[in-house]
């Protein structure tokens, strides 16, 4: 049985979204200001670091606003990515608590 974490780093690995991206960049040791310089943005990638938090750890951010992206992007893997059936259940009661922690709630 493969844990979470493996399964959703194995995703991630794959994925061609800004998300993917920052997680390829940190895996392979890269700074946040390299990551910065290499994207090409004025600011280091904190809100896809917080991402790969919510959608590999489990995380549950405490503003509204930032726990409506981590729902987006949980809906986002259950629609489209070949999740375990161990994970879909972890993400579905995750997104449970993103929904209730964000600002629709």
């Amino acid at each position: 049985m493969v844990d979470r974490r493996s399964e959703v780093e194995e995703l991630l690995a794959k994925d061609d979204g800004r998300v993917g991206e920052v997680w390829r960049y940190l895996r392979d040791g890269l700074s946040m200001e390299q990551i910065r310089e290499i994207r090409g943005t004025a600011t280091p990638p904190t809100n896809e670091i917080t991402m790969i938090k919510v959608i590999r750890d489990g995380f549950v951010p405490n503003g509204p606003t930032v726990a409506d992206l981590g729902a987006a992007l949980v809906r986002r893997w259950l629609k489209s990515k070949p999740l375990s059936s161990a994970l879909t259940t972890d993400l579905e009661a995750q997104l449970r608590d993103l929904v209730a922690a964000g600002s629709k709630a």
